[in-house]
């Protein structure tokens, strides 16, 4: 969902249904905002790499027709974080990839954008697998917590990441060949979700 809005979640999981959608990557899991506009609470999700969902993203449903695939989670410390979006701030047009236009300020401008950093500061340190704002270093630290704390679950770990092409800058490009190379180099392996969800057999739907 765009900015994570999906809650409640109900309607908009039986819409996905009915237009035949087996997977949702929406939630991610710890994170939350009550920033006006943008608000998510996904702090009591399911601890679980992907769960059934029959209508409130954050429940595991024993039989659903959609599943829940959050985006990778991982805390890598409020200074590394701090420093990385500084980092990725500084790269490109001020942040923004080449050639991007536009503003981060909405219709009430600048008192809007002072809310929305405030949220983000409170955010800090529980960072999504982020690829346009993350250095390789917290890309890779994200993606070994996630596998760590998930590979128990029984199937193959799925690692959704996530990124804005508008703040996808030389520096992310640049951090993402260096996160894949050492990726391959893991044996992580890439694959769409209709290949999961063939891999793990999952008759949903």
């Amino acid at each position: 969902a765009g900015g994570w809005c999906i809650q409640p979640s109900d309607g908009i999981i039986n819409i996905l249904r009915d237009l035949g959608m087996k997977i949702d990557s929406t939630v991610a899991p710890g994170a939350r905002s009550d920033v006006q506009g943008e608000w998510y609470d996904f702090t009591n999700c399911p601890r679980s790499p992907w769960w059934p969902t029959a209508g409130d993203v954050c429940l595991a449903a024993e039989e659903a027709d959609i599943i829940e695939m959050p985006i990778a989670t991982g805390e890598i410390g409020v200074l590394k974080h701090v420093h990385s979006l500084v980092s990725s701030r500084f790269s490109g047009r001020g942040g923004m990839a080449p050639d991007c236009v536009g503003s981060y300020q909405g219709p009430d401008g600048k008192l809007q954008r002072l809310k929305g950093k405030y949220g983000k500061v409170k955010r800090l340190g529980n960072a999504m697998l982020d690829f346009s704002t993350l250095s390789s270093e917290l890309l890779r630290t994200v993606t070994r917590q996630w596998i760590e704390k998930n590979q128990a679950s029984g199937h193959s770990v799925p690692i959704v990441a996530i990124a804005h092409t508008k703040n996808f800058t030389p520096a992310s490009e640049l951090a993402l060949q260096d996160f894949l190379s050492w990726a391959k180099e893991e044996g992580i392996r890439f694959s769409t979700y209709g290949q999961w969800l063939d891999e793990v057999n999952l008759s949903y739907g």
